[in-house]
C-alpha cells in the first residue's frame, strides 16, 4: 500500500498539471473562436477570463517543470502568472481602471470581442499558487517551504472546491459580493493546480514526521477556515437578498454556520493532531522495535563471531573481574567458563607480571587502547605462553567506561620461530663475516640486498649503507658495471642478469679498482630461489686473487729475464731436472751441437759430448763450450 501511495503521489503532479494546461488551452481556443460552451461550459455561467486561461497554461507548465526537477522554468512560469493576474488584485483593490488585467487579451483576441476582468478570488487564488510554486522551485527539502506553500496551495484548492460544490447546489460560494465571480471551469483548474502543489509540497522524508503533522494541520486548518467563510457569505447574500425582506429579521443562521465551520475546523485539527501524534509515537514504537531486533541481531552476530573465534577474547570489569570467557580462551588458557567467570584475571598471570595487569587497567579507565602488547601468561597446566593482547575500552551508551575488553593470541610458536630465524640469521652473518672473499646477494632489480665485512670494508662503508643499492650507486666504475665494448669489457650486469636467467656465471682473474689500487677477482655468480619457483636474485662470491696474480706475472717477468740473459751471453746454458730431464738450452747449445731444440727437450741421459767425469759439472752451467 505505501508504494502504491508513493507511486501515486509520483504520478499525481504531472497528470494535474496535463490537465490544467489542457483545460487553460481549451478556454483560449473557445475565446478566438468565440465558442460558448468551451467559454462558459453552460449558458448563464459565468465565462473564464482570457487571462485566467493563460495562467492556467503557465501554472501547468511550471508545476509540470517543478515535477521534473526543472526549477529554473517552474520558476519562471510561476513568475509571469504571478505577475499576470496580479493586475487584476491590483486594480480590484485600488478601484482603478488601469486595463492592465484585460491587456493580454486586447492585443490577441479579434476585434469586437469582449474582455472581461479576472475574478479577485480567482486571482487571489493564482498568485497564492505562484507564490507556493516559487517557493517549492527554491528548494523543496525545507520544512517551512513546505509548509508555506501548502498554506498556499490549500486555500486556492478550498477557494476551488467550495465554488464547484456552489455550481452543484445552486449557492452562491463563487462571488465575493458585487465582484465578477468564480467560473465553473477556474474551480476545476483550481483544485488541480492545488492538489499538484500540495503533493510536491508533501514532506516525504523519512523522519520527517513534524514536518508531516504542520503539512496536515495547515491544511486541514485553510481548508475548514476558508470553507465556513465562504459558506457564512453564501448563506448571508442570501439572507440579505430574499430573508431580510420578508421578514426584516436577520436570522442568525450565517454567524451560525460560520461558528459551526470553524468550530469543526477546530475539532478536525485536533482529530488530526491526535492522530499524527498517535502514528508518530506507533512509527517511533516501530522504529524502536526494528531497531531493537537489529540491536539483537548485531549482540547475536558479534556473539557467533567471539565464539567461534580461535583467540582468547575476555571481558572484565575495570577491577580485573572476569565477566565473559568464550571458547577461544578455554582452549588457549585450560579453564573453562564456569571456572573463571568472577574470578581475577591475574590468575592468568605470573607472579612476576601482575603490575603489568594494574598498570593496562589504569589506562584502560583512562579511556587508553593497548594493542599488540606481547607478554607472559600461565595456563591451567601451569606452562608458560607467549601471548599478543590487545586490550580495549567497554562504554555503555552514555559514553562511560564499564569495563575492558581482552583479546589474546598465542605466539609461543611464532616467537620460537622468530628466535631460530634470528639465530641462523646471526649464524649466517657471522659465517659470511668471517670470510674474506666479497660475498653479495643482489635482488631481481640488481640491488644489493645483503654482503658481508669484507666488502663493505672494501668499499670505506656499512653494511647498512650498502644495502639497497646499486653497484653504481657504490661508486664503482661505471664501465665495469655497464660495460665498455671497445676495451673489451663485458660489464657486471650483463653477467648479472646471465646469472637471474639460470646460469652459473664464473669469471676469472677479473680488474678492478679497489681503493685507488688495481686487484684481481675470480667470481662466481648463483642464482636463487625456490625450489620450484622464480629466482628471486643471485649470489656472489669474488676471490681476491691479487697476490697470486702478482706472483704468476712476477714469475713471468723473471723467466723472460733468464731467457734474455742466457740468449745474450756466449755461455752455453741448459736446464735440467735431478733426475736428468732437459727441460731448458739455449740458442748457443743448439748452434754448438747442431742439433735442433725439439729434438733434445725433454731428453734425458748422457749427452753423447759431454765426458761422464765432466757430466754434474757441466749440468750447473760452470763447464765452458
Amino acid at each position: 500500500m505505501r508504494d502504491l501511495a508513493a507511486w501515486n503521489r509520483n504520478r499525481a503532479p504531472a497528470i494535474l498539471s496535463g490537465l490544467v494546461v489542457v483545460l487553460g488551452l481549451l478556454v483560449l481556443a473557445g475565446w478566438h473562436t468565440q465558442n460558448p460552451l468551451l467559454i462558459r461550459v453552460y449558458p448563464g455561467f459565468t465565462p473564464m477570463a482570457y487571462n485566467t486561461a493563460v495562467s492556467f497554461i503557465l501554472l501547468g507548465v511550471a508545476l509540470l517543470a517543478l515535477d521534473l526537477g526543472l526549477h529554473v522554468i517552474a520558476r519562471l512560469g510561476a513568475a509571469v502568472a504571478g505577475v499576470l493576474i496580479l493586475l487584476s488584485l491590483v486594480e480590484h483593490v485600488s478601484g482603478l481602471s488601469l486595463r492592465g488585467a484585460t491587456l493580454l487579451s486586447r492585443f490577441t483576441l479579434p476585434d469586437g470581442a469582449p474582455a472581461m476582468p479576472v475574478a479577485p478570488n480567482t486571482a487571489l487564488a493564482i498568485v497564492s499558487l505562484a507564490i507556493a510554486t516559487l517557493l517549492l522551485g527554491g528548494g523543496r527539502g525545507s520544512q517551512w517551504r513546505s509548509t508555506v506553500a501548502a498554506l498556499l496551495a490549500s486555500a486556492p484548492l478550498t477557494l476551488g472546491v467550495n465554488a464547484l460544490a456552489g455550481y452543484l447546489i445552486g449557492v452562491n460560494t463563487f462571488a465575493w459580493g458585487q465582484s465578477t465571480p468564480m467560473s465553473i471551469h477556474t474551480s476545476i483548474g483550481l483544485i488541480f493546480l492545488g492538489a499538484g502543489v500540495l503533493t510536491l509540497s508533501w514532506p516525504g522524508a523519512e523522519g520527517n514526521d513534524s514536518g508531516r503533522m504542520s503539512w496536515a494541520l495547515v491544511v486541514v486548518g485553510a481548508a475548514g477556515a476558508i470553507t465556513s467563510v465562504s459558506f457564512w457569505r453564501a448563506l448571508e447574500s442570501v439572507e440579505r437578498a430574499y430573508l431580510e425582506k420578508a421578514i426584516r429579521v436577520r436570522s442568525g443562521m450565517p454567524e451560525m454556520v460560520l461558528i459551526f465551520g470553524l468550530l469543526v475546523t477546530v475539532l478536525l485539527g485536533a482529530a488530526v493532531y491526535l492522530a499524527q501524534t498517535a502514528r508518530l509515537q506507533m512509527t517511533r514504537a516501530e522504529r524502536a522495535e526494528r531497531e531493537r531486533k537489529k540491536a539483537d541481531e548485531v549482540r547475536f552476530h558479534l556473539a557467533s563471531i567471539v565464539d567461534s573465534s580461535s583467540d582468547a577474547i575476555i571481558g572484565e570489569d575495570l577491577d580485573g573481574t572476569i565477566l565473559s570467557w568464550n571458547p577461544g580462551a578455554a582452549k588457549l588458557y585450560g579453564y573453562s567458563a564456569e571456572e573463571m567467570v568472577g574470578r581475577s584475571i591475574s590468575t592468568l598471570c605470573p607472579p612476576d607480571r601482575r603490575h603489568e595487569l594494574i598498570e593496562i587497567l589504569q589506562r584502560i579507565g583512562r579511556g587508553e587502547k593497548i594493542e599488540y602488547f606481547e607478554t607472559e601468561r600461565v595456563r591451567k597446566d601451569g606452562l608458560s605462553i607467549l601471548v599478543s593482547v590487545t586490550v580495549s575500552p567497554i562504554r555503555d551508551p552514555d559514553g562511560r567506561i564499564q569495563g575492558a575488553s581482552t583479546i589474546a593470541r598465542d605466539i609461543t610458536d611464532r616467537k620460537r620461530a622468530e628466535e631460530a630465524l634470528k639465530a641462523s640469521e646471526a649464524l649466517l652473518r657471522n659465517v659470511i663475516d668471517s670470510s674474506t672473499d666479497f660475498i653479495f646477494v643482489k635482488d631481481r632489480e640488481l640491488r644489493i640486498i645483503l654482503c658481508n665485512q669484507a666488502y663493505a670494508q672494501a668499499l670505506g662503508k656499512s653494511v647498512a649503507e650498502i644495502t639497497g643499492k646499486f653497484d653504481i650507486e657504490l661508486g664503482w666504475e661505471r664501465e665495469l658495471v655497464k660495460g665498455n665494448p671497445a676495451k673489451g669489457i663485458k660489464g657486471w650486469e650483463q653477467d648479472d642478469r646471465a646469472a637471474l636467467s639460470g646460469q652459473t656465471v664464473q669469471i676469472a682473474a677479473e680488474p678492478c679498482n679497489v681503493a685507488g689500487a688495481t686487484h684481481f677477482f675470480d667470481t662466481v655468480k648463483t642464482p636463487f630461489g625456490p625450489a620450484q619457483g622464480e629466482i628471486a636474485g643471485l649470489v656472489g662470491v669474488s676471490r681476491d686473487i691479487t697476490e697470486r696474480k702478482q706472483a704468476e706475472i712476477a714469475l713471468q717477468e723473471s723467466e723472460a729475464a733468464f731467457r734474455a740473459m742466457s740468449e745474450a751471453g756466449p755461455q752455453i746454458v741448459w736446464m735440467c731436472t735431478p733426475d736428468s730431464l732437459n727441460v731448458y738450452f739455449n740458442q748457443r747449445w743448439v748452434d754448438y751441437t747442431g742439433l735442433t731444440l725439439e729434438k733434445v727437450t725433454a731428453v734425458a741421459g748422457t749427452l753423447p759430448f759431454i765426458p761422464m767425469k765432466d757430466k754434474p759439472r757441466r749440468m750447473r752451467g760452470n763447464m765452458p763450450p
